[in-house]
């Protein structure tokens, strides 16, 4: 088998943007899988249990495969005082939320983003508080945690679009709405993928 790319998203409105920017075709398998050619998708699911549950499915469907490399994008919410809404972030830094355990990623992008560290927590966060100080999402640490023993984390590759502010008491995030800020980043999502 060659050398492909894969794309790991937490939901169906994230994927969908990808899936048809990249033609890709569904794929019958135990996990939604989408694919063409060297691009593979494959959704992870929403929170900890079940990325922990779903990546060891995804992982041994592609053992067969040289992965080059991994990406995880996806939507998250950003801190109110430094990050902008609809902003796409290259993350270097991912932290679980309950332990304070973390990786740093080795990946290098040449295309103008601003670095951003991410903390992965159980469970939205409605309210910022300065605890977080970059990003926060659901599924970034375990995929990386799930990952490391198989695959290099200079080949791992986190790209989130703030979807929020940390404001979800205040503010009412549809499914539409988290779909248009992966649209609406698909130039340079294409960008990063091509030149992967």
């Amino acid at each position: 088998m060659g050398r492909i790319q894969l794309i790991l998203t937490a939901m169906g409105v994230e994927s969908t943007p990808i899936i048809q920017q990249f033609c890709l075709t569904k794929i019958n398998a135990s996990f939604p899988l989408f694919g063409r050619e060297t691009i593979f998708l494959a959704q992870t699911g929403v929170g900890p249990k079940r990325v922990n549950k779903r990546l060891p499915d995804i992982l041994s469907y592609f053992e067969k495969y040289e992965i080059s490399r991994i990406y995880n994008i996806g939507v998250a919410g950003g801190n109110p005082l430094k990050l902008k809404m609809n902003q796409l972030y290259h993350v270097n830094r991912v932290i679980q939320d309950s332990t304070q355990l973390a990786f740093t990623l080795g990946t290098k992008l040449d295309l103008g983003l601003e670095h951003i560290s991410l903390t992965t927590v159980e469970k939205e966060v409605r309210e910022w508080t300065p605890d977080y100080l970059g990003l926060v999402d659901m599924e970034a640490w375990d995929i990386v945690h799930g990952l490391k023993d198989t695959i290099s984390l200079d080949k791992i590759t986190i790209i989130k679009i703030v979807s929020d502010l940390m404001d979800l008491n205040k503010r009412k995030i549809t499914m539409s709405d988290l779909q248009n800020h992966i649209q609406k980043n698909m130039n340079i999502i294409e960008t990063i993928i091509l030149n992967g």
